[in-house]
């Protein structure tokens, strides 16, 4: 075990700081709301459109923040919002390009969003500069698939059409983020005011969902200088980390929250399906909730984004086993600071020396809860609201 060096003490404040670190990554509560008003505005601009194919659609919100999964992006980046338009109306047969002209020609149709409006291959794109961009994604409904999936616009042929399910998606993914995993009992509860306090109590979102916003977080320090796009996607992480989650808690073992982290980490390879083909390793990460998606498929034709995958994991299992032999918070902050977490590392320092200083200044017995990353404690979680119901 990584850590087995460690008490159970320490093992708590390790999982505590990163809790508070991945509570940095956050949208602010300002954000949210601001980007939840400018998506209500559009998708009633949508709806009001005379189109028949458009006026009977619903949008609804995908990725990293109906998943839960946001993190800041690093330096002066926006943040992505990703928006489905699903047409109910269509049908693949009037082709890609069709429906997505049916939306960008009701975007263009308002002088605000025709001022932000940027064409991409597959979507509409709105940038609200310096804060984050809408992208909004038609689709239309799948038949062939059984869970209720859509097709959307493949990316490289304008007028095909490819599975993708976000729906679906989303509720595979929660399912296995709400599974409990078994802890290792805690020791004594309380802590003497010279030793470093646990963190204060503070809004937990979840093991499965903090595991994958430190995935996302170290491959944007790891690959913040590479403009070649083979950084591993979102959507590869998210997918291998929750496999990797659900095997661990059914393996039934007794593990604290820091060693949760690092054994689910290290089991996301062993979910990445691949045999040899004429032309090399064919790889495929299937989307589990519709037939016919690869997550990995750019895998298969630009081999270099595989080996870039496999060196991240290399460079996060090493990292986050870095964590457990570092001695002294300064250290165990720099280390976040450069490979984990970032500078929003140093945010955490404050609020424990502070909190800290106030300990010892009163010179009182500190009685905090565990404050393991996924233990179900605290306050809930403010509820993400872009469903588009």
């Amino acid at each position: 075990m990584t850590f087995r060096t460690l008490s159970d003490t320490q093992k708590r404040h390790l999982a505590g700081l990163l809790e508070m670190a991945c509570q940095e990554l956050e949208l602010t509560k300002t954000q949210f709301e601001d980007a939840q008003s400018k998506y209500d505005a559009v998708g009633r601009w949508l709806d009001d459109a005379d189109h028949l194919i458009l006026a009977d659609s619903r949008i609804f919100s995908q990725g990293s923040i109906r998943l839960g999964t946001t993190v800041k992006p690093l330096e002066r980046d926006e943040y992505d919002v990703d928006l489905v338009c699903h047409l109910l109306s269509g049908h693949a047969s009037m082709g890609a390009a069709y429906l997505k002209k049916i939306i960008g020609d009701r975007l263009k149709a308002n002088g605000h969003y025709q001022s932000i409006l940027e064409e991409k291959q597959r979507c509409w794109r709105l940038n609200y500069a310096g804060q984050f961009h809408m992208d909004i994604t038609p689709s239309v409904s799948n038949p062939r698939c059984a869970n209720g999936g859509l097709l959307v616009p493949n990316k490289d042929l304008n007028q095909s059409m490819k599975p993708s399910n976000p729906e679906g998606y989303t509720l595979w993914f929660e399912e296995r983020a709400e599974m409990t995993p078994y802890v290792m009992a805690p020791g004594s509860m309380g802590i003497r005011a010279d030793v470093e306090p646990l963190p204060e109590q503070v809004p937990i979102k979840g093991l499965l969902k903090r595991i994958v916003q430190i995935c996302k977080r170290h491959r944007d320090l790891m690959f913040k200088d590479d403009d070649t796009g083979k950084a591993p996607i979102s959507v590869i992480i998210t997918t291998l980390a929750a496999h990797s989650y659900e095997a661990v808690i059914r393996s039934v073992r007794r593990l604290a929250d820091i060693d949760m982290v690092y054994e689910v980490i290290a089991g996301m390879k062993l979910h990445i399906q691949s045999q040899e083909a004429a032309t090399g390793i064919f790889y495929y990460i299937p989307n589990p909730t519709t037939d016919g998606e690869n997550f990995a498929e750019k895998w298969n034709t630009k081999r270099e984004r595989a080996a870039a995958f496999y060196q991240w994991h290399e460079a996060v299992l090493r990292d986050v086993e870095e964590l457990g032999r570092i001695a002294g918070l300064d250290s165990l902050i720099e280390h976040l600071k450069e490979k984990i977490i970032g500078p929003e590392a140093g945010r955490v320092l404050t609020k424990v020396t502070d909190r800290m200083s106030a300990a010892r200044n009163a010179g009182i017995l500190l009685a905090s809860p565990s404050m393991g990353v996924g233990i179900a404690h605290g306050d809930p979680v403010r509820p993400n609201n872009f469903y588009g119901s």
